[in-house]
């Protein structure tokens, strides 16, 4: 199912979820990686950028699939440039990027598909 990476983020945020949202950049060997503690994305990395560096760089990247991981936590610390969650839906929204929310991975995706237990539209 397709929908807006922007709603996916907004919908982990609502339902203030706790693991990690991996999203498949087209044309890149890396994930994008939100993680989030209780609704508020904590860690944002793309390969070696992070926090508002990564944001800045992801208005130029495309999507395909998501998937969230419950309870997922990063073993890095947080970066301290860090954009507030809002900013980064808000980001996301005015792009108008699409994502497939995708449960079919080897890795069952605890607490991800498009239901209410997951972040998924």
């Amino acid at each position: 199912m397709q929908v807006l990476l922007s709603e996916v983020l907004n919908n982990c945020r609502a339902g203030k979820k706790t693991g990690a949202l991996f999203v498949l950049a087209v044309n890149s060997k890396h994930l994008v990686r939100f993680y989030f503690q209780e609704g508020e994305v904590y860690s944002l990395t793309h390969g070696q950028l992070s926090g508002n560096d990564c944001l800045a760089a992801l208005i130029g990247v495309n999507y395909s699939t998501a998937v969230f991981f419950d309870r997922l936590r990063t073993p890095l610390a947080s970066a301290r440039n860090m954009p507030e969650t809002s900013d980064i839906i808000e980001t996301l929204r005015s792009l108008g990027r699409m994502v497939e929310v995708s449960t079919s991975y080897n890795v069952k995706p605890v607490g991800f598909a498009p239901s209410l237990t997951g972040c998924g539209a």
